[in-house]
């Protein structure tokens, strides 16, 4: 794993999720993202270490720095790290936090609403991708 390197646990059971997954892969050009699904033994050693259990698989979380961010501010720090224009997405920073994580939650709770479910989709070709 690359020293700047940065993991993504996300849940690997959501179509949404996956989705924005593909999407971050996409435009990770230097490669500085890793992912790991909630049901991987990655992620639920990571979850463990860094006390991050009462999240469930409800929200995204990030470990960036050996700190973990979760919810809206793990959002706003995978955009701050992707490049071209989704570094503007930390505006989101100037809201309150409260304010965020409910619209965070609130997306969170609908997500399988937005997109039905789909067998077919799946994390795009990523050596990036832990077990």
């Amino acid at each position: 794993m690359k020293k700047n390197a940065q993991i993504i646990i996300f849940d690997d059971t959501c179509i949404f999720c996956i989705k924005a997954v593909n999407f971050i892969i996409k435009r990770d050009k230097n490669k500085i993202f890793y992912f790991a699904g909630f049901t991987s033994k990655s992620a639920k050693e990571l979850i463990k270490k860094y006390g991050q259990e009462e999240q469930g698989n409800k929200s995204i979380l990030l470990i960036k720095n050996d700190k973990a961010y979760n919810k809206s501010r793990a959002v706003s720090q995978i955009a701050l790290s992707l490049p071209f224009l989704w570094p503007s997405l930390i505006v989101i920073d100037i809201f309150p936090l409260f304010l965020m994580d409910a619209l965070y939650m609130w997306v969170s709770n609908n997500r399988h609403r937005f997109l039905k479910k789909d067998k077919s989709s799946k994390i795009n070709s990523s050596s990036n991708l832990l077990s």
